[in-house]
């Protein structure tokens, strides 16, 4: 009895701390939007940072001169639109303070459990 209750517990505890591809989506565009650059660049996968190193930062910097002009983010929206196995697609929403909002697909890769940005 003690037993069972252990696992469903542990399995409980599991599922609430990991993170879903929306929930990724999400931070990262928070992250970068606002320039944080070192969260933002801990949610890309680990193949992307091996393949584009130092340009990465660079790139993720451009989303807050977007964000920027727009009067800075205001809010974000994710949607998981398709998953197939270690891969989801997510349609992700930025609204600005300029009252202007944007919306991109953003692709996700499962690695070791865990979700990061994509190509």
């Amino acid at each position: 009895m003690w037993r069972g209750a252990i696992l469903l517990a542990a399995a409980l505890l599991l599922s609430a701390c990991s993170k879903g591809p929306e929930s990724v989506a999400t931070k990262f565009t928070t992250a970068g939007s606002k320039g944080h650059v070192a969260e933002a660049t801990e949610l890309l996968d680990p193949q992307m940072k091996a393949t584009f190193g130092a340009k990465l930062p660079m790139a993720i910097a451009a989303a807050e001169r977007k964000a920027n002009a727009r009067g800075g983010l205001k809010s974000v929206e994710s949607e998981k639109l398709s998953q197939d196995g270690d891969y989801a697609t997510v349609s992700v929403i930025s609204y600005y303070n300029d009252g202007s909002s944007t919306r991109e697909n953003a692709r996700l890769r499962r690695v070791d459990g865990k979700w990061y940005i994509s190509m």
